[in-house]
């Protein structure tokens, strides 16, 4: 069955989001600092709802990469997984647009919201791992780092206090999908 959605629009995603995740939590954190101290965000504000909605966007289709995968190679964990990311970052996207209409609403202002949202990513974060982990020998060999290193970070994220370390994690994370979405591309779509 042919699809437009291809692998190789995964990995030019997740090359994108390996690039944006940084300054977008970045932006973030000086956004929320911004707020903490009783100052109007502005421009930073702004700046942060557009890249995070480009960030969120390209995570959906990143991840609609590994939904394929999961399906081709017979994974159902790391299909589940991937489209309940999938399915989260539409409401994040939804969350942004919200944000960007009304810019009084900065959702993650509330810490509760924000320790929700973690926790979340966290949990998604260590079932797509083990995902990625049951699939190794049909998925390849960066299957085994990237899952244990999606383990950690999703570790990471579940603790609030420790979701700064998994921030720096994500990077090397995103890497690894990089390649392994690449590797898809050339085995399925070659």
């Amino acid at each position: 069955m042919k699809t437009f959605f291809t692998f190789k629009i995964a990995v030019l995603s997740s090359i994108l989001v390996s690039f944006l995740v940084l300054p977008t939590f970045g932006l973030e954190g000086w956004r929320y600092y911004i707020l903490s101290v009783g100052g109007d965000p502005g421009f930073i504000g702004s700046l942060a709802n557009g890249i995070s909605l480009v960030t969120d966007l390209l995570c959906i289709s990143s991840s609609m990469g590994f939904v394929l995968l999961g399906r081709r190679v017979g994974n159902k964990l790391l299909t589940i997984s991937s489209a309940i990311i999938v399915a989260f970052g539409i409401v994040l996207v939804l969350a942004n647009l919200v944000m960007m209409v009304v810019p009084s609403i900065y959702l993650y202002e509330n810490v509760l919201v924000s320790v929700v949202v973690l926790i979340l990513v966290g949990v998604l974060g260590i079932l797509f791992g083990i995902g990625l982990l049951q699939g190794k020998g049909k998925i390849g060999v960066y299957a085994t780092p990237a899952g244990i290193l999606s383990i950690i970070v999703g570790g990471t994220f579940v603790f609030y206090f420790t979701a700064t370390l998994g921030m720096l994690l994500a990077p090397p994370l995103m890497l690894l999908e990089v390649l392994i979405l690449d590797r898809a591309a050339q085995k399925y779509e070659s």
